[in-house]
């Protein structure tokens, strides 16, 4: 008797085989996408530094492929040897080695700023104190270099955190919102900041608050 079954599977594995022969076969082949996306991957961009953006078709070019700077980043970039601007200059080098086109950037991390604001103290994250101002402007250098290169710049916020792991109002600036909210003599505002998992955040149900994060 004709086993089906096994001819069956049989012919499922040729197809299965063939069907593998024939993916790999486009993936080499200039016309195919996959064979533009290999011909312009990080690898093979020249020794100089050549951006993969220049060579790579258009499909590519339009993608948005971006990278975020944290406030650790930006931190470690003030306070690196060689200074933040060069810090910078590097960093970006790695960006259009890779293709990147979008980076976003921390604006706002703590309820402080990466520039200066009327409204919110400088970052701890640059001087190890908050409200202590340094010697440049991390968030205007950043867009004058990123803007140089093509590169577009977003200014990245998180609007309510205060403090991750801490309620100690003596780390904040006086100038900061909630300091100022938490020690004033109006205890109706006392709500517009709360307490969590040992943190502090702004309380977004507030309108005030709503407002100053706007």
């Amino acid at each position: 008797a004709v086993n089906f079954a096994k001819i069956g599977f049989k012919l499922l594995i040729v197809a299965l085989i063939s069907a593998l022969a024939l993916l790999f076969t486009s993936c080499g082949k200039p016309g195919s996408p996959v064979g533009e996306l290999s011909q312009s991957s990080p690898a093979s961009t020249e020794k100089g530094g050549t951006a993969l953006t220049e060579k790579a078709p258009d499909f590519i070019k339009s993608q948005l492929r971006g990278m975020w700077f944290s406030y650790y980043e930006i931190g470690d970039m003030y306070k690196s040897k060689q200074g933040f601007a060069a810090a910078f200059d590097e960093a970006l080098d790695k960006c259009q080695q890779y293709g990147i086109n979008n980076i976003y950037v921390h604006a706002r991390s703590h309820c402080d700023a990466y520039y200066k604001s009327a409204l919110f103290p400088w970052s701890a994250y640059l001087t190890d104190t908050q409200g202590l101002a340094p010697d440049i402007d991390p968030l205007q250098i950043m867009i004058d270099k990123a803007h140089s290169r093509g590169i577009k710049l977003h200014a990245w916020i998180n609007p309510y955190r205060v403090s991750l792991i801490s309620t100690d109002l003596a780390l904040l600036a006086d100038s900061n919102p909630a300091k100022i909210w938490l020690t004033d003599d109006d205890t109706a505002n006392d709500t517009w900041v709360v307490e969590w998992e040992g943190g502090l955040y702004l309380n977004p149900a507030e309108v005030a608050v709503q407002q100053l994060v706007a």
